[in-house]
């Protein structure tokens, strides 16, 4: 078992844990080696429909820590309206790096996202994606999208 532990909190069998860092707050550790493309964490995710992401838009300074875990699910280009979703998983504590080592793939049809190495990530190492923000109307975690 590996000895990388951050906060005693082991997550995903094992592979993955949580660590503060400084001037970051907490984010994702790998305890083992990831290999390029390799899936780190599955994750089942709750669906925010345009209607409800608009209201969510609205509120968006009461939300909190809440707003910076949001994912574009899809956008609609014709209309523009987005839908939503917030991952139950540890990889909405993923920090943001602009040389990101992983990335967010969605599975619409099941409703999961999976947390997928986009090179190899050695034990100990920081996992982390690129955030986009939307038309700076929230703190939106994307995916290879422009919006």
């Amino acid at each position: 078992m590996n000895s990388i532990r951050a906060n005693n909190l082991k997550l995903h069998r094992g592979e993955i844990g949580l660590k503060t860092y400084e001037n970051k707050g907490r984010g994702l550790v790998a305890l083992s080696r990831f290999q390029q493309d390799e899936v780190i964490e599955r994750a089942t995710v709750l669906v925010f429909p345009p209607q409800q992401f608009e209201t969510i838009c609205d509120s968006r300074n009461k939300l909190g820590p809440l707003k910076s875990h949001m994912l574009i699910w899809d956008k609609n280009e014709s209309t523009g309206e987005v839908t939503a979703a917030i991952s139950y998983g540890a990889m909405s504590f993923c920090n943001h790096n602009g040389s990101p080592n992983a990335r967010f793939k969605p599975d619409k049809k099941n409703e999961v996202v999976e947390l997928v190495a986009l090179k190899p990530i050695q034990e100990g190492e920081e996992i982390c994606i690129q955030y986009k923000e939307p038309e700076k109307i929230l703190d939106i975690v994307s995916w290879d999208s422009d919006y």
